[in-house]
């Protein structure tokens, strides 16, 4: 918006003769006494309109300076007006922009429920899988899965990741000492009911051979649903005795013979 400027032209037009009437009237100093009180009458008249004239041109120039600071004013008041409705449009678009891509999160949230929904479906089945397992595994196993079964039995442990974790690290347990022929050392109740100390060297989840370390007693052990059964097999301590030593490497790799059981499946 632009303020039409204001016209100074005219008060200096009427300044103009009324200044011309002064210099004419300045100068009649040879005119007759009785024309004298006329002509100062006449000049106190025009210095008095010179008088108004002076101040309308000065408040003219004030007006003037006022309309351009207002005009100013308003310029950058509608800058500022273009400027926010820029502001306005370019919200809209992305406003419309965030309509799509909060569908796309719903979208996406929706996939993720559903795939958090499935993982713990599966990890609730491996879970159940692996504590219906768990009597059967061999005792030295079974402590080195204490902490993992701790977390996989605690009801208020419901962090996902930290289950699947746990149950990721004893599947990893079972499918390591399966894999390997391992030796522990194991206390073993003899026919009288003490204790003996022995070794007893694992075929992973297959079968394992207890003995002493004279030999004199001996066990062969095998897997079952409720845990491991271990049966006297004294006769066969000498040969667990050195099936042992070879794993171990204090004797030299040869053929040692020794009973093996196979039992049915479960």
């Amino acid at each position: 918006m632009n303020l039409p400027p204001f016209n100074q032209s005219h008060p200096r037009l009427i300044a103009a003769p009324f200044a011309a009437a002064a210099l004419f009237f300045a100068g009649i100093g040879g005119a007759p006494a009785q024309g004298d009180a006329k002509a100062e009458i006449l000049r106190a008249k025009i210095g008095e309109w010179m008088e108004k004239v002076s101040s309308i041109d000065k408040d003219i120039s004030e007006w003037e300076v006022q309309r351009r600071i207002l005009q100013q004013t308003i310029t950058g008041l509608e800058g500022e007006v273009a400027s926010l409705e820029e502001s306005i449009a370019a919200e809209k678009e992305e406003a419309g922009k965030a309509d799509e891509v909060n569908v796309e999160q719903s979208q996406e949230k929706v996939a993720l429920v559903d795939a958090l929904d499935l993982l713990k479906s599966e990890i609730a089945s491996l879970q159940k899988t692996f504590f219906e397992v768990y009597p059967s595994l061999p005792t030295p196993l079974q402590s080195d899965l204490a902490e993992p079964v701790r977390i996989l039995k605690d009801e208020k442990e419901d962090r996902l990741t930290v289950r699947a974790q746990a149950l990721g690290a004893a599947l990893k347990m079972v499918n390591q000492f399966a894999s390997n022929i391992s030796i522990h050392p194991e206390l073993r109740e003899i026919d009288d009911g003490t204790k003996q100390q022995v070794s007893t060297i694992y075929f992973g989840l297959a079968g394992a051979f207890s003995a002493n370390q004279s030999g004199s007693f001996a066990l062969i052990g095998t897997p079952s649903p409720t845990g491991w059964v271990f049966e006297s097999a004294h006769e066969f301590g000498p040969s667990i005795v050195q099936l042992i030593n070879v794993k171990e490497g204090s004797e030299d790799i040869g053929f040692v013979n020794v009973p093996t059981k196979i039992s049915p499946k479960q």
